[in-house]
């Protein structure tokens, strides 16, 4: 039996009328679509992130969908990374966490681009789990083993905060989230 991905959102209807409608329905048969992560940088601007499962297949293809238009409408873009995460600094610019790498996109998640693989004082991206900006330069990232990074070029390159291993705790059970 076919699962579905299912997003609703919330009507601007006095409060005593509240109700929820459906903006989209991943309707493939045989095919499941998982979201991990949603972001409306604006009331009109919206994008999901997430992964589409075959019933035959054992890999799950990376997706995003995309709104412009408060979730009437939806497009989907593929992506080159499983996504875990998303972080918007206004209506265009955003950053997405992946398992491999760390990507940006500059026109409200149409296209993205890798702008990180390799962290310092670790192996690579897959500790990280999400990813927070200032501004388009200064960032941070934190995820698995008491990992905290900071960027200040947007997040072509990232360095240790010293103070996120200070807690005395196991770094293999501790996460930052």
């Amino acid at each position: 039996m076919p699962r579905y991905a299912l997003l609703f959102v919330l009507l601007s209807l006095p409060l005593s009328a509240e109700k929820w409608a459906l903006q989209y329905h991943y309707d493939v048969v045989g095919k499941e679509f998982g979201i991990v992560d949603l972001a409306f940088p604006t009331a009109t601007s919206g994008i999901a992130v997430g992964t589409v499962l075959a019933d035959n297949e054992r890999r799950a293809q990376p997706l995003a969908i995309l709104s412009s238009d408060g979730g009437a409408h939806w497009t989907e873009v593929a992506l080159k990374d499983t996504p875990r995460s998303l972080f918007f600094l206004n209506q265009t610019v955003g950053w997405m966490v992946g398992v491999n790498a760390i990507w940006s996109t500059p026109d409200s998640g149409k296209t993205w681009n890798r702008v990180s693989k390799q962290l310092k004082g670790t192996r690579n991206a897959a500790l990280l789990l999400r990813v927070h900006f200032l501004d388009a330069q200064r960032g941070w990232a934190i995820g698995f083993q008491k990992s905290v990074f900071k960027t200040e070029d947007g997040g072509k390159s990232w360095t240790p905060v010293d103070a996120a291993a200070q807690p005395g705790s196991d770094p293999v059970r501790s996460v930052y989230s």
